[in-house]
């Protein structure tokens, strides 16, 4: 299923270019490089400023609804569809520890960390992030967010608000 959706993703262009993490024929050297580029093409110009985002919690703290929301607008439909509930929703977790269980609780966010398909939904999840700040200077990898702002100090301030706000 991972193949599957991945391709589909990529084949209809549905990804950001922004997003190097958990793609094929991307890493964190080509988001280097591009932000690196990006770098010197504005090395001139006095305004330029650099904001770099590690979201912490960043696979804990999904809403399921909205990554739903969001795979239902990229086009996912049938068999996959179908199992996306089932693979975010109903999930539980316990704590061990001194030999004694937890009382068992449901998990209602986030993105099950190690399993196949996490990745996949995460960048799903951040893939309208650029359009939400309005920039083309935006990189990420995975959780990791570069953002390179060439404006005036106030336009800086509003984008670097933007930005912690949409994630």
């Amino acid at each position: 299923m991972k193949t599957r959706l991945l391709s589909f993703l990529e084949k209809n262009k549905l990804l950001t270019d922004a997003q190097h993490g958990y793609r094929s024929e991307r890493t964190t050297l080509t988001a280097a490089i591009s932000l690196v580029e990006n770098i010197l093409n504005a090395r001139d110009d006095q305004s330029a400023k650099l904001v770099l985002y590690d979201l912490s919690k960043a696979f804990d703290t999904v809403p399921h609804d909205i990554l739903l929301h969001k795979l239902n607008f990229c086009g996912i439909r049938g068999t996959a569809w179908k199992l996306m509930p089932s693979y975010l929703h109903e999930r539980q977790q316990t704590v061990l520890w001194n030999s004694v269980y937890s009382a068992t609780h449901y998990v209602t966010q986030g993105i099950p960390q190690g399993s196949i398909l996490g990745p996949i939904m995460f960048i799903i999840y951040l893939n309208d992030l650029p359009d939400n700040v309005g920039t083309n200077n935006i990189f990420l990898y995975a959780d990791d967010t570069s953002l390179l702002v060439t404006d005036n100090e106030n336009q800086i301030q509003r984008k670097e608000v933007a930005a912690i706000e949409a994630s």
